[in-house]
């Protein structure tokens, strides 16, 4: 068992913008005793994208749950306990498939995500991730996404940082994308990716 925590913990922190996400759920639903619940079917590749949602007490606490008697248990107690505070830490539920997995914990919540504007919890828990992502990366950068490429069609969709005007052409761009990978293209086949505000010093 130790030894699966310990791989699955592994796993969890590999996986980029998952904390984010499960942090962003856990505020955004903080009035409604959520547990922020982290599927997947594996953690050894091929693996799928983690499921994350938000299961508020109206949904783990009703008698039609599929929340086992002995798991509401546990959490109706890590709920009452007089040293939880639901701005300061929460409550997730990791679970893989594969190895029959299953842990509940009570994290505390990181500084930064106290101090969310209240219009960034309309964002999607994906959205608030990429754009967490991106100011990890550079927070002063213009990000794009590439569209309309005929030559490199399998690069549409994807985003990076526009990094200046081509040494080699001036009617190109540099965009340094996701990955490390640079391409030089033409206005037409980048656009402007929409940066949210997100925290409450933004406004």
């Amino acid at each position: 068992m130790k030894r699966e925590s310990s791989a699955v913990q592994n796993w969890y922190n590999a996986d980029p913008g998952l904390a984010d996400k499960v942090e962003f759920l856990a505020w955004k639903y903080r009035s409604e005793s959520p547990v922020i619940q982290v599927w997947a079917p594996a953690i050894s590749p091929p693996h799928s994208a983690p499921t994350v949602v938000a299961i508020t007490r109206t949904q783990w606490d009703d008698v039609t749950s599929d929340f086992p008697e002995s798991l509401k248990l546990n959490v109706r107690t890590m709920f009452a306990q007089s040293s939880f505070c639901a701005d300061k830490s929460f409550h997730s539920l990791v679970s893989i498939e594969s190895i029959q997995f299953s842990a509940l914990r009570n994290q505390s919540f990181s500084p930064f995500i106290t101090t969310l504007h209240s219009s960034a919890l309309t964002l999607t828990a994906d959205d608030f991730a990429a754009e967490v992502a991106r100011r990890r990366v550079n927070s002063t950068s213009s990000h794009v996404r590439l569209t309309g490429l005929c030559g490199a069609a399998h690069l549409n969709g994807r985003e990076g940082v526009l990094n200046g005007h081509d040494p080699n052409n001036s009617e190109r761009f540099i965009v340094l994308l996701e990955g490390g990978r640079d391409i030089s293209v033409q206005a037409k086949n980048y656009e402007l990716v929409h940066r949210p505000k997100l925290f409450i010093s933004e406004f």
